[in-house]
C-alpha cells in the first residue's frame, strides 16, 4: 500500500516510467497509423501507374480502363481518408490522457473518462468492416449471401447455370 491505496505497480524510477509511457505513446499509435498509410500509398502509386499507362492508349477499352482506375484512385483516396480519421478519433483521446501523463499533469487513468477512452479503443477494431460495407457494393453484396438475403430463385438459377455448365463438359 502507497498512501492508503492498493498499488499494483511501481514504477522503479520516473525514468522508466516516462521511457515506458512514450513506448506505450508511440507504438501502438504511430506504427499502425504510419503502415496504415503506408499501405493506403502504395495502393494509390499502382492505381497511379495503371492510369499513366493506360493514358497514352488510344482505343476506347483502354480509355474506359483508365476512367475506372481514376475511379478506383478516387474511392481508394475516400476509403482511406474514413479508415484514418476514425483511427485518430478512436485512439487519439486515449494517447492525449496518457501524453498528459507522461509529461507531469496528474491524470485519473482509472477514471470514467479513461474507460471510456479505452473502449473507444476497442471500436476501433469493428469499425473498418463497416467503412467497408458502406462504402463497397461487393462488400453488401457478401453480406447479403452472407446472411441468405439473396432471394431463393436467384439461388437456384445459379444452380441451373452451373449444372449446366457442369453437363455441357
Amino acid at each position: 500500500m502507497v498512501d492508503k491505496m492498493c498499488v499494483i505497480w511501481v514504477w522503479p524510477n520516473k525514468t522508466w516510467e516516462k521511457a515506458t509511457g512514450i513506448y506505450f505513446l508511440f507504438f501502438p499509435f504511430t506504427v499502425p497509423l504510419l503502415i496504415i498509410i503506408f499501405c493506403y500509398v502504395s495502393i494509390m502509386c499502382v492505381i497511379s501507374r495503371r492510369i499513366r499507362n493506360t493514358h497514352f492508349e488510344e482505343n476506347i477499352t483502354q480509355r474506359n480502363n483508365r476512367n475506372v482506375f481514376e475511379l478506383a484512385k478516387r474511392n481508394t483516396m475516400i476509403t482511406l481518408l474514413i479508415v484514418v480519421v476514425c483511427f485518430v478519433v478512436c485512439w487519439s483521446q486515449n494517447q492525449v490522457l496518457y501524453f498528459l501523463e507522461i509529461i507531469g499533469f496528474n491524470v485519473n487513468l482509472y477514471g470514467p473518462y479513461s474507460q471510456y477512452t479505452v473502449i473507444m479503443i476497442f471500436l476501433n477494431c469493428t469499425v473498418n468492416p463497416f467503412v467497408y460495407l458502406i462504402k463497397y457494393k461487393e462488400y453488401q453484396k457478401a453480406l447479403k449471401e452472407l446472411t441468405m438475403c439473396k432471394r431463393l430463385s436467384d439461388r437456384v438459377s445459379e444452380v441451373n447455370t452451373i449444372s449446366s455448365q457442369l453437363d455441357s463438359l
